[in-house]
């Protein structure tokens, strides 16, 4: 059986091979009329680092990448702060939900015990519902495509620095590129957030009350 992360693979291909045939384009001349050798290059490139791209995100931790998605040391995952996330949403009726597991909902546990009870309690009965997987799966890809991004931005701001520690005048990256990549960054990082929220919530409101 394909896992929901394994499922996510191709889109999470398409869509930073995406943002790197736009950095691409950046890169080597918006306004430069260019041969059609040249974008079959650009292409040729863009999925090849896609590719290295996707394999370095399949190997890195879960837990790595979830620290970086929430910006939080600890107790990062959703399902941590779930008692808050559902007293936001309107469509929760708090006092049903604290009445159903109040040892989820207590004011007195703690972060990383509320999500150990929250997998247990809340989430296992419902894992195969559909709205349930298809929610999970919607988190997985914007999370992958935030931490792919950031990787990317990081290899190429390391060498960007190696290039001007040996005082190198090829391959200047162009500050252009450097935007794309934020911007799909910010856009992917907002998306993952806000995906993990609707996650929670709905193994929450996928129980009969």
């Amino acid at each position: 059986m394909v896992s929901l992360k394994d499922s996510n693979n191709i889109k999470l291909f398409g869509l930073v091979c995406a943002a790197l045939l736009i950095c691409s384009w950046f890169q080597f001349g918006v306004l430069v009329k260019h041969e059609l050798t040249d974008y079959l290059l650009f292409g040729a490139y863009s999925t090849l680092f896609s590719a290295v791209i996707v394999m370095i995100n399949n190997v890195m931790p879960s837990v790595l990448k979830h620290k970086i998605i929430f910006t939080r040391f600890k107790n990062e995952l959703p399902a941590c702060r779930l008692d808050s996330i559902c007293r936001k949403d309107p469509r929760i009726l708090f006092k049903e939900v604290e009445g159903k597991w109040p040892e989820v909902f207590s004011s007195e546990t703690d972060p990383h015990t509320r999500n150990g009870l929250w997998y247990k309690l809340i989430y296992k009965p419902v894992i195969e519902l559909p709205q349930v997987s298809q929610a999970h799966q919607n988190f997985l890809l914007y999370r992958d495509v935030s931490s792919s991004i950031i990787v990317i931005l990081l290899l190429i701001a390391c060498y960007d620095v190696w290039r001007y520690l040996n005082r190198l005048e090829f391959l200047v990256i162009e500050i252009n590129v450097y935007i794309v990549l934020g911007l799909f960054a910010l856009l992917a990082l907002i998306s993952a957030r806000n995906n993990g929220e609707r996650f929670v919530l709905t193994t929450v409101a996928a129980h009969e009350f």
